[in-house]
Parts: structure tokens; C-alpha cells; sequence
């Protein structure tokens, strides 16, 4: 048994190194004799913030990928509502006409994007701010009166509900619940599926955390590993990236640039893969180690590939390697497999180790 590259402690944990939330891949490898299993767990909760948040957390719902059947599904637009900014808002024309409410954007049976509106609470305060508030069907009155003193708005009235297509207006629960945080409301319920979804007019934004940074620096550099012939990631070369990917140490402009050129010349020719797909490359050269990644490209999709800095090239090394791999989606589960995952022929296998 190696050692953990993180800590030093026996590497006794198997990890993906591509989310489990991003579902059960054919052909994928674990990353063996690498981790911990407390590094390992440590390092899931970078996983759950690039599942969740971000452009990949907001594809990943909209294409209707989904992680292990064992655990329970977070919707990105959900995701933090408590916060007075949740990381993911979409918004859309209400049904009344009357400004806009949160949505959420999700694959109908046919395959096509929709949007509906979102759960949550529309209320208005007494200086006449409207503020809406993405809100659980599992949260309770106090996570409620703290999603509002965050905004600002604890002396608000309560003026519409959506509930999703789960909700029941009429539930006795839910009348008892808001009454405990507004004594008085008169609200409109609403509930359901949009059954007019005009997608083209919701506009959304993405919070991109220090956290979610860190996931696509520890994609890039284990996947860096787990495709490399030679080098284990325990490198004197590799320590800045590894204090940054498990403790959040350094500039994250040092490591990771959230956005670069395309690397795949088939897309920048304006080619698309026909299912959802996900893009990896990784290199060393006499200068540098390097990788590259880019999620959910499809024919709606081109969100930019993210460079990853992984250090300077190790000093025992002569010569020049590279690796790319390709996952796509399949059209349905199959086998109990979402997608697979292939190498690509970039042309070049030379490394040199003295």
C-alpha cells in the first residue's frame, strides 16, 4: 500500500476521480493507491459543490443526470437558497405577467429543455422591495426566518407561494408552516409544470465559489494520474497543487483558469459530439504539466474548457507526453451505465525517465 499524496498516511481509499454525481460512467478507472479514506471524504465536498453549483451543476440538471440512486437528489436552483445570493438563479416571466419569479430548467420526456417556475415564496417588505426565496419542501419555519433576515426582509408579507409539481396547495402542513413565520397572509398558490415553458426568455446566473475552482483543479490533476505511465502526484513539483486542491492554499489564479481556448480541434471547426459529452487532457513537457477539462458539450452546449496548472515539469523527466479521453452520454441508461469514457489517439506516447 503507497501512501496518501495529500497527507503521507497509508493510501487505504479508492476515489473517483470524476464525481459520482455526474453519473456511472463505462470504463471509467478508479484512482487507486493515491488517498485516504479522510482525504478522500474531505475532497467529496468539492466534488458536491461542482455537481450542484456553477455552469456543470445548472447542465447537469438540464440535460437529467443524476448521481447514485442511494442518495438523495440536491436541484442546483435549491441548492443554498437560504443565502440572500444562492449560487445558481434563473429567472423567468411569471405566469401573471407580473415581473419575474426563480425557475428551474429541466429535460422533458422528449429530451427538450424546459423551464418551470421554482419553488419558492414570493414576499414584498415594507419598503416595497419584492424578494423571492427558493425554499425546501424539507425546511422548517426557522430556516425560513433566516432565509428572510438574510435578504433583509423579516418584516415582510407573504404575497405568492409555488410549490412545483410535488406541491399541494391545500396542505394542511404547509398552511400551518407559513403561518408560523407571517401571522397573516393572503398569498396565491400556485403549483405544477408550466404548461407554456418559453425557455428562450429565462436568463440565468452562476456563483463560481473558490471551492468549485478547487473541484476543477483536483479533476484535472487526478485525472492527470490516473492517465499517467509514470508520475504517482507525490512529486515535489505537484505540492502547490495539491496544498491548493486540500487546503485552498495560494492565488486559485496560480492553478486554474475557468475559462481558455478550445483544445479539441473538431470543436473549434464547429463540429458537435451528438450526445453530452465531457473533454480531459493532460500533458508534460520539458516546461510544464498541465490538463485540461471541459464538461457537457452538446449541441446546445459549448460552455469553454478550464486549463489547469498542475507545476513545473518533473526534473527527472526527458521527453514529452500527452493523453486526452473522451466520455459521452448515452441516449439512455444502458447496462446501468450513463455514459462512457474512451481514450482519443492525440499521437504522441514519449516519455523519458532517466
Amino acid at each position: 500500500m503507497g501512501r496518501c499524496i495529500y497527507c503521507g498516511t497509508a493510501a487505504d481509499s479508492e476515489e473517483h476521480w470524476l464525481p459520482r454525481g455526474l453519473g456511472a460512467i463505462k470504463g471509467l478507472l478508479k484512482l487507486k493507491d493515491r488517498l485516504c479514506v479522510p482525504c478522500n471524504n474531505a475532497l467529496g465536498a468539492l466534488d458536491r459543490e461542482f455537481v450542484r453549483t456553477g455552469p456543470t451543476g445548472f447542465l447537469r440538471a438540464a440535460h437529467g443526470i443524476r448521481g447514485r440512486a442511494d442518495h438523495p437528489e440536491v436541484s442546483p436552483f435549491l441548492y443554498k437558497g437560504s443565502s440572500a445570493q444562492p449560487p445558481t438563479i434563473m429567472e423567468m416571466p411569471a405566469p401573471d405577467g407580473e415581473g419575474t419569479i426563480l425557475a428551474a430548467v429541466y429535460k422533458d420526456e422528449d429530451g427538450k429543455r424546459r423551464a418551470t417556475p421554482l419553488r419558492q415564496l414570493v414576499v414584498k417588505s415594507l419598503d416595497g422591495r419584492i424578494a423571492h426565496i427558493p425554499f425546501s419542501s424539507r425546511w422548517k419555519s426557522d430556516q425560513i426566518s433566516a432565509a428572510l433576515k438574510e435578504r433583509g426582509v423579516e418584516d415582510s408579507q407573504l404575497i405568492a407561494v409555488y410549490l412545483g409539481e410535488d406541491g399541494d396547495p391545500e396542505s394542511l402542513e404547509l398552511r400551518q408552516l407559513l403561518s408560523s413565520v407571517f401571522p397573516k397572509f393572503h398569498a396565491k398558490a400556485s403549483f405544477g409544470v408550466d404548461d407554456n415553458p418559453q425557455i428562450k426568455r429565462v436568463t440565468g446566473r452562476f456563483g463560481i465559489s473558490r471551492e468549485y475552482l478547487r473541484a476543477i483543479a483536483k479533476m484535472g490533476f487526478h485525472y492527470f494520474m490516473s492517465a499517467s505511465p509514470v508520475f504517482r502526484g507525490n512529486e515535489p513539483e505537484f505540492a502547490g497543487i495539491r496544498a491548493f486542491i486540500r487546503e485552498g492554499e495560494g492565488e486559485w489564479e496560480t492553478f486554474v483558469v475557468p475559462t481558455t481556448e478550445q483544445f479539441i480541434p473538431q470543436l473549434r471547426q464547429g463540429q458537435r459530439p451528438p450526445n453530452p459529452s465531457h473533454f480531459f487532457y493532460a500533458e508534460v513537457n520539458m516546461e510544464t504539466a498541465l490538463a485540461r477539462v471541459q464538461f457537457f458539450v452538446s449541441g446546445e452546449d459549448l460552455p469553454l474548457p478550464s486549463l489547469v496548472r498542475l507545476g513545473r515539469s518533473p526534473s527527472r523527466l526527458s521527453g514529452r507526453w500527452m493523453s486526452a479521453h473522451w466520455l459521452s452520454y448515452f441516449k439512455e441508461k444502458t447496462e446501468g451505465h450513463d455514459g462512457e469514457i474512451a481514450e482519443v489517439d492525440v499521437g504522441i506516447r514519449r516519455i523519458v525517465v532517466p
